[in-house]
């Protein structure tokens, strides 16, 4: 996040929230287990910024955004992506 060389950099996440962005959802941060992402093609020049790859993580439920992770509740999950990327305001 950022625009110049003291930008940090975010840790991989994956979550899948199946009521849309009710509650419950899965997190992979709590899972103890590191998401797996692959970049296949990343593009970030101007008009035509694109991402391609694919994930698999283990992600596991939270009730609200302020409770524990219930590690009895995991899934795991894999899939693709292809999105493009526009720049934050």
């Amino acid at each position: 996040m950022g625009s110049d060389a003291s930008a940090s950099i975010m840790d991989a996440s994956v979550s899948w929230w199946p009521a849309g962005m009710s509650e419950p959802f899965y997190l992979s941060e709590d899972s103890g287990m590191a998401p797996d992402l692959v970049f296949d093609s990343l593009s970030l020049e101007d008009g035509a910024a694109a991402a391609q790859g694919s994930f698999s993580a283990v992600i596991c439920r939270r009730d609200s955004m302020f409770a524990d992770a219930d590690t009895s509740d995991c899934r795991q999950v894999e899939g693709s992506f292809d999105t493009a990327l526009r720049k934050a305001d």
